[in-house]
């Protein structure tokens, strides 16, 4: 049995949850600390928990970064949840792809944030 995606947000322990499926949950597959992927017994998936939401956002050129994010952050603002955001320009992803990826992976601010 499938559902609409509805997507909920706990403010007090800062988790998003976003149901696929109303079938039985069976198991979850941890992709990491931040994000696990519900099973059914049969490996369907049936919901998606995200602890921590990192949006990196790539552009093809980036003139203000500053006034950029401010202008993503309104649009996003009806999201109901926290979000972090690492606005980068395609060049600097190139230049500094390894520092990006690591500052997502531990939580850290890229330069220019």
């Amino acid at each position: 049995m499938t559902t609409n995606l509805l997507l909920e947000y706990d403010e007090s322990v800062d988790a998003a949850y976003l149901t696929v499926s109303e079938e039985t949950w069976d198991h979850q597959v941890r992709l990491d600390d931040s994000r696990g992927i519900d099973c059914a017994a049969d490996g369907s998936v049936i919901g998606i928990e995200i602890l921590d939401v990192d949006l990196l956002i790539v552009f093809d050129r980036l003139e203000d970064r500053s006034a950029t994010r401010i202008a993503i952050r309104r649009m996003l603002s009806d999201l109901p949840i926290d979000k972090d955001l690492f606005v980068v320009s395609h060049d600097e992803v190139v230049r500094r792809g390894a520092v990006v990826g690591q500052a997502l992976r531990e939580d850290l601010v890229p330069h220019g944030r």
